[in-house]
């Protein structure tokens, strides 16, 4: 009987831990970009519309409606929910992610995939950037640091990635993570977490041919780097820097293929990566 007890008490156990991982790691969306080259930001739905008023309705047409008067203006309305703006080449995309809402907290999480292709992905900051648009309709992403508290689950996959943090804690990935190890890229790879409590793994690439950049932030006291995740690689070739835990990496030199990458890094949030500053 004593066994009994036991064993149920440690199955209770265990589904509070299981519940409780799974509410951490709950996500909202998942986002798949091309096997091209992708710019993908993240940011707040802005909605601008074309709206016709007076009398007459000028049949549609933006002529004056009467002497000295215009009859149509754009109306902004600011979603609650995110948009994913995606710049591959010259072709722009717009992809709403309505479960990605203003009121999640930071256990909740949005993944942002890039696939195949030299990808920069991370949150859309500063001023709204316009991202696609029809003569009555424009969609814009604003600001995701003063939107939302969610974070950012972002994999790069192949290619030379670039993956930039939000201000909340971030799970950054040089590449597709399977079954708890990723595989060798053959690329040098960029991850910078800002604000928040982030975790950076890089992936399987451990030779002086392929780095990983890790720059953990400034802003916090938590970061977690691995230069090879999932497997004891050397500390020799990948580079981290204001990492409070870290493995497989050595601290960051001046000197390397990582310090053209120590001023946008150290700053205070990610580059405007649609407008090509990342």
């Amino acid at each position: 009987m004593r066994v009994l007890w036991f064993s149920i008490l440690v199955g209770l156990v265990l589904g509070i831990a299981v519940a409780s991982s799974n509410r951490a790691m709950a996500q909202c969306a998942y986002y798949t970009g091309t096997t091209s080259a992708d710019a993908i930001a993240i940011g707040r739905a802005v909605d601008e519309d074309l709206t016709f008023f007076g009398y007459p309705a000028c049949l549609g047409q933006c002529s004056p409606c009467y002497s000295g008067s215009n009859c149509s203006t754009w109306v902004r309305t600011v979603r609650n929910y995110a948009r994913v703006c995606r710049q591959t080449g010259a072709t722009w995309t717009s992809t709403d992610l309505t479960s990605c809402t203003t009121s999640l907290s930071s256990s909740d999480s949005a993944t942002l995939l890039g696939r195949q292709g030299d990808d920069v992905i991370g949150p859309h900051v500063g001023a709204d950037q316009l991202c696609t648009a029809t003569a009555t309709h424009r969609n814009y992403v604003a600001d995701f640091n003063a939107a939302f508290s969610f974070g950012l689950a972002l994999q790069g996959e192949g290619g030379a990635d670039h993956l930039y943090g939000s201000s909340n804690p971030d799970r950054l990935y040089s590449n597709w993570p399977d079954e708890g190890y990723s595989d060798a890229d053959g690329a040098d790879d960029l991850m910078c977490g800002f604000g928040g409590d982030d975790i950076l793994r890089g992936d399987g690439d451990d030779s002086s041919s392929f780095e990983e950049c890790m720059f953990g932030g400034t802003q916090v006291t938590s970061d977690q780097c691995d230069g090879e995740y999932g497997a004891s690689g050397s500390a020799t070739w990948d580079e981290h820097f204001a990492c409070e835990s870290a493995s497989d990496a050595a601290s960051y030199a001046i000197a390397t293929r990582c310090s053209p990458h120590y001023s946008i890094c150290t700053a205070s949030q990610a580059p405007r990566i649609l407008s090509g500053e990342g």
